[in-house]
């Protein structure tokens, strides 16, 4: 999975509900994860990155249906 970071600064606000989004999503997964020390494994990387980059599809098509302009500000397309 390639991340392509944007150029454009994106709001602080809009950073901390990607942010709580993305923990609500990933926290199932990681609820049983093997705590074993391994800071940064793969695997959980995998996760957070996921449910970040599904937490800003869900911003965009938010966004859409209020009739925002989308921003593509950070994360994985």
């Amino acid at each position: 999975m390639a991340i392509r970071m944007a150029t454009m600064p994106m709001d602080e606000g809009r950073k901390r509900v990607i942010g709580i989004m993305a923990a609500v999503m990933a926290a199932p997964r990681l609820k049983d994860w093997n705590w074993d020390g391994r800071a940064g494994a793969p695997a959980c990387e995998s996760i957070v990155i996921t449910a970040i980059g599904a937490a800003e599809r869900i911003l965009e098509i938010i966004d859409q249906r209020q009739g925002r302009p989308m921003s593509k500000a950070a994360g994985t397309y």
